[in-house]
């Protein structure tokens, strides 16, 4: 009989706590962030989930609520792998609130993060790390600068040049080497064609950048890398992407770097 008990108020707990989760989330209470796809794969990373209880530990430590920095390991080691994961990412959530929102590279890391930081970040901080893919609640700076993000200025003016590009007649006439906003096209010093590719999301493409900035994929020829990339976007992302940040390309030592770094 006790048994029975015992398993009862434990579902009843668990039932509560879903509720008190729902009930913070209808409110707004706790603004949470899906987790894009570079954090999800940090989560399925932990080969065990000794491993994955330790870093549920440590997060709660800092993060959690009064009765889950009261959790210990062999504790937290004793649910079910599911169980588990949903409460790391219900404290990378907490940890994320009231923090830097960062724009990330095509559903993956923080734009404005080195190839370093990338290559040595753990995974609690991670998940702890607010990412998204909507521009629009970016509040990290920098992100916004190393994403060129246009402003609303530079959306009008751009449907205005698509707007005159639709009637050639009435088109300015623009000088050589500019867009028609009338700043300069970055285009690379080539002597020879540059392999290249862009990792989108669940989607990896391999194209060729032509010396003249000219773009090759899959048999059809885009303008630039910018056009290129957002037009093999599509909808995945709802941003316009900085063509010579998305490509990369593969240097001497074998590691793949963004086009704007190109020597």
């Amino acid at each position: 009989m006790a048994k029975r008990k015992t398993k009862t108020k434990t579902k009843a707990k668990r039932t509560t706590a879903k509720q008190n989760a729902k009930a913070r989330a209808d409110s707004g209470e706790h603004p949470r962030l899906p987790l894009v796809g570079t954090q999800r794969e940090a989560l399925k990373a932990f080969a065990t989930k000794r491993d994955l209880a330790a870093v549920a530990v440590k997060l709660a430590s800092q993060h959690g609520t009064t009765e889950q920095q009261a959790l210990k390991r062999a504790e937290v080691e004793g649910r079910k792998r599911d169980e588990i994961e949903a409460l790391v990412e219900d404290l990378a959530g907490r940890a994320q609130q009231r923090r830097r929102v960062h724009l990330s590279e095509l559903g993956g890391w923080p734009v404005c993060w080195t190839e370093e930081r990338r290559g040595a970040v753990k995974a609690p901080e991670l998940l702890t790390t607010p990412i998204t893919v909507n521009a629009d609640a970016v509040s990290c700076t920098r992100c916004k600068r190393a994403a060129e993000l246009p402003s609303p200025e530079d959306t009008a003016a751009l449907k205005r040049a698509e707007a005159e590009a639709e009637q050639p007649a009435k088109a300015k006439r623009v000088k050589k080497g500019e867009t028609k906003s009338g700043r300069a096209k970055r285009q690379l010093k080539l002597k020879k064609n540059l392999p290249v590719r862009l990792k989108l999301k669940d989607l990896e493409v391999k194209g060729v950048l032509r010396p003249d900035g000219t773009m090759s994929v899959k048999g059809t020829s885009y303008a630039s890398p910018h056009a290129a990339a957002n037009e093999l976007a599509g909808e995945l992302v709802s941003y316009r992407i900085d063509g010579f940040q998305a490509w990369r390309y593969q240097d001497d030592d074998g590691k793949w770097r963004m086009l704007r770094d190109h020597g």
